[in-house]
């Protein structure tokens, strides 16, 4: 079995800049060197989220959690672009993981991302 070197964000739901509670929705990983990139999101039973944010309407977090699956897909295209299909013979590494950077790094908005983490 082969060992393989992935960086992985946590994405956080966090709608209310002033508690800074959160919750996990969902994980975005890169293997750069096998070429994948991928993510999971929450997407149905939501009712975890939503009740915890008790003043939240539901179709809310639905509404953010469609537009990141969204941005995911743009980027996931993205990478495509530049090898992560296996049209070449190589893939660009550094740009590769720039784009991960890009997409996890920190905003102002009610999606935040864990720092970058390894695992093999």
């Amino acid at each position: 079995m082969n060992n393989i070197p992935c960086l992985y964000a946590i994405v956080r739901f966090c709608p209310f800049v002033e508690t800074e509670e959160f919750a996990n929705v969902g994980i975005i990983l890169m293997a750069p060197d096998v070429r994948f990139f991928g993510y999971k999101l929450m997407t149905r039973k939501h009712a975890r989220v939503t009740n915890f944010f008790e003043q939240l309407d539901a179709a809310v977090f639905r509404a953010v959690v469609q537009n990141l699956k969204e941005e995911f897909d743009r980027a996931a295209t993205l990478f495509k672009a530049h090898g992560f299909d296996k049209r070449y013979k190589k893939n660009d590494v550094a740009y590769a993981r720039n784009l991960f950077a890009e997409i996890v790094r920190p905003r102002e908005t009610v999606v935040k991302f864990s720092t970058i983490r390894a695992v093999l």
